[in-house]
């Protein structure tokens, strides 16, 4: 990954000369070969366990490769870049083997801040290709599921998708070492508020395809993220689950779509409070990063 962020850095630095039209093409190309290079490099190693430290020096990686790519249009994504090198990178040399709480926040605002970019490039892709996926897919017979996803797939097929693998890797480490609340917000959901009847269920899976005739809650021990989400739900909350959907997971993009609240409640007593309540009429409002009901 290292020597294939240098060959890019080369390449833009010396080599992208608008004057040199003959060669322009394969420069352009080599990068985007490169750039691809590099997100299978990233695949590879996703599921494998390197630690907390070896995630953060990969996270700059593909930050770094990113701001090549798209950083002369997008300045969010530099100053997120910056603000990992300033934050977290020193953060992390001076505490080798952990964080203090301190530094752990400034760590989760960074991380924060990321997320936040990456549901704006999810909601950028999306209006510029999905109406004209359709249009064409429409023309072409193309299967409808395929062309709800086209967009989705796009995204999915570049280096935004594995920053947001790694970056759920990351986390856990980070709100533990933070001492954060008891919520994790991956779609804020409607901002009135999500309401509904609360039902429980063990996988999101078993009642993705579910018509619910009244605005329903879901309460779920399990969510994979390939899920779609049911029909007349207006919120999905994630039990005090260890396995989470990371924020360009399909079922995470789907309800940023949809404006359903989906959230990952860690306390054991509210999880047992909310379990409670199942089949009452429950109203739900974000609020500082928790959620009240």
């Amino acid at each position: 990954m290292d020597r294939a962020l240098a060959l890019r850095t080369n390449l833009v630095k010396n080599h992208y000369d608008h004057h040199n039209t003959q060669k322009l093409k394969d420069i352009i190309f080599l990068d985007l070969c490169l750039e691809s290079y590099a997100r299978q490099l990233t695949e590879r190693i996703m599921h494998l366990d390197l630690g907390f430290e070896a995630y953060v020096r990969e996270v700059t990686i593909i930050l770094d490769n990113l701001v090549l790519s798209y950083g002369g249009n997008w300045n969010e994504l530099k100053y997120c870049r910056e603000d990992w090198q300033v934050l977290v990178l020193q953060e992390v040399s001076k505490q080798s083997g952990g964080l203090k709480e301190d530094s752990a926040r400034k760590v989760k605002s960074v991380i924060d801040r990321l997320k936040s970019a990456l549901a704006e490039v999810n909601e950028v892709i999306d209006q510029v290709m999905q109406v004209k996926a359709e249009l064409l897919g429409g023309a072409f017979k193309v299967d409808d599921f395929a062309l709800k996803l086209f967009s989705e797939e796009v995204l999915r097929g570049t280096l935004f998708f594995s920053l947001s693998m790694i970056l759920k890797k990351v986390d856990p480490h980070v709100r533990k070492c933070a001492h954060l609340g008891d919520w994790l917000i991956i779609s804020k959901g409607r901002s009135h508020g999500s309401r509904g009847f609360v039902e429980r269920v063990h996988k999101l899976e078993d009642v993705m395809h579910n018509k619910y005739e009244r605005r329903t809650v879901l309460l779920v021990d399990k969510v994979s993220g390939e899920e779609e989400v049911p029909d007349n739900v207006q919120a999905i909350i994630m039990m005090n689950s260890s396995d989470y959907p990371d924020v360009l997971a399909h079922v995470s993009v789907r309800a940023r779509n949809l404006k359903v609240l989906l959230v990952v409640l860690f306390n054991d007593s509210q999880c047992r409070d909310l379990a409670s309540l199942e089949g009452a009429h429950l109203v739900l409002n974000v609020k500082n990063g928790e959620v009240e009901w």
